[in-house]
């Protein structure tokens, strides 16, 4: 009972430990998005292997739109994380001809 027990504890530790890693953002933007360049900054974004998750809303009325996205800290030597750059998402969306607005952490439900 008592290693049921502990093992229970160590599972529940290590996925506590492992959500502390990860960060999701909210970028807004305001530009034209064509459809098919919307899913090709998906696929740009997900080949950064911190990003997790990418996933873009847009409202082609308001030339408005959301890039939410996740990110997970890779360690670089044993326990230091390497910092991610969200410099890297502001280019992107640059590079596609949008203009970035407002950038903020959110949490979001699992």
């Amino acid at each position: 009972m008592k290693k049921l027990l502990l093992l229970l504890l160590v599972i529940c530790a290590s996925n506590s430990y492992a959500q502390q890693n990860k960060k999701s953002y909210q970028y807004i933007f305001s530009g034209t998005l064509l459809p098919e360049t919307k899913s090709v900054i998906e696929q740009h974004l997900k080949r950064n292997p911190e990003i997790i998750e990418a996933k873009i809303k847009y409202k082609p009325e308001k030339e408005k739109g959301e890039l939410i996205f996740t990110v997970e800290q890779i360690p670089t030597n044993g326990e230091e994380y390497k910092a991610f750059s969200l410099i890297n998402i502001k280019n992107t969306l640059l590079q596609y001809n949008l203009s970035p607005l407002e950038l903020k952490e959110i949490t979001i439900q699992e």
